[in-house]
């Protein structure tokens, strides 16, 4: 009898482990707009949350932004270390090619760990989001401009991104 519980219990955490490496998303954890996180990051702080952002990737930035509301707190994004292990497929291929600068909507889970300022680049960014996996990825604009900063016909395809609108613009 208790080597039949031993066999189920190494059955049971040899299928959670295989989930895990095959892209599986950990547990729903609420979804949260970046205008509701970054107008009240006391609230979520050290939370685990599924967002749904504009992401600015350059030279010296890397960072959320919305084309909805007027950011009160800059944001700094880093990447958790165990990203890749439960990133779906396509947000596996976007963190293998993603060293280029663009503007991108993404569908992320992870934590705000910080918002008292000193992060990211010169220590100019009043919060930390680490993001723990990536579900989707859409380029929005190859040259990584700000939502403020694109052109109108990009700017609507970043709106739409972020209302959870499908896009009717080819990249």
């Amino acid at each position: 009898m208790a080597s039949s519980l031993l066999a189920l219990l190494f059955l049971l955490a040899g299928s959670a482990l295989c989930n895990l490496v095959a892209g599986d998303l950990p547990p729903a954890a609420p979804t949260v707009s970046y205008c509701e996180l970054q107008s009240n990051p006391e609230l979520f702080l050290n939370k685990s949350v599924r967002l749904r952002a504009i992401y600015v990737f350059g030279f010296e930035w890397q960072e959320f932004d919305s084309a909805q509301c007027q950011a009160r707190h800059r944001m700094w994004v880093e990447m958790a270390d165990s990203v890749d292990n439960c990133s779906t497929p396509q947000g596996k291929r976007w963190l293998q090619s993603a060293d280029d600068a663009g503007t991108f909507g993404l569908v992320v889970r992870g934590r705000l760990t910080g918002s008292k300022g000193g992060f990211g680049h010169l220590n100019a960014y009043d919060c930390l989001f680490v993001v723990d996996c990536v579900e989707s990825v859409e380029l929005l604009d190859k040259d990584g401009h700000s939502p403020g900063a694109l052109p109108p016909r990009l700017l609507d395809r970043a709106r739409a991104f972020e209302r959870g609108l499908e896009s009717t613009t080819p990249n």
